[in-house]
């Protein structure tokens, strides 16, 4: 199959970007911090055909729902699944602790280095929720936090 210069253009720049993907934890540097490395599940496929595996992605950000004054801490578990999303500039100031507007220091965009991690992905069969994983009274119309 031959492809026209648009589509080409196209599919080349979703081979260099990256936009949303699952991932599993392979290990927690800092469960404080919330720093982690992940692995992506799917494999990288090319518009040439080829298929890849991705790297291990290193010092991840895990989100969880927190303010300055509150959080629910869920506790980092390896070869639990979380979904990436990966940041439209670098990472780098925030990551530091920026809470100011600042410049990014490279045009670094959509990158593997820039990924956060939203923690609590499951796949439709095994989610805590699920009657088959569900091991204390509640209903779908409940508030629930669960351990």
């Amino acid at each position: 199959m031959s492809l026209g210069y648009l589509e080409r253009a196209f599919y080349e720049f979703f081979d260099r970007h990256n936009f949303c993907i699952p991932a599993v934890i392979v290990s927690v540097r800092n469960a404080a911090q919330r720093r982690i490395d992940v692995k992506p599940l799917p494999n990288k496929v090319y518009a040439t055909g080829e298929v890849i595996e991705y790297p291990v992605i290193t010092s991840v950000q895990a989100v969880m729902p927190s303010t300055s004054n509150t959080m629910i801490h869920f506790p980092l578990v390896v070869g639990d699944v979380v979904l990436l999303v990966f940041s439209q500039e670098e990472l780098d100031s925030a990551k530091a602790g920026s809470t100011a507007p600042y410049t990014p220091d490279t045009r670094r965009k959509l990158d593997l280095s820039d990924a956060i991690a939203i923690v609590g992905y499951f796949g439709f069969g095994s989610t805590p929720e699920s009657k088959t994983t569900r091991y204390c009274s509640y209903t779908d119309a409940d508030v629930a936090v669960v351990h």
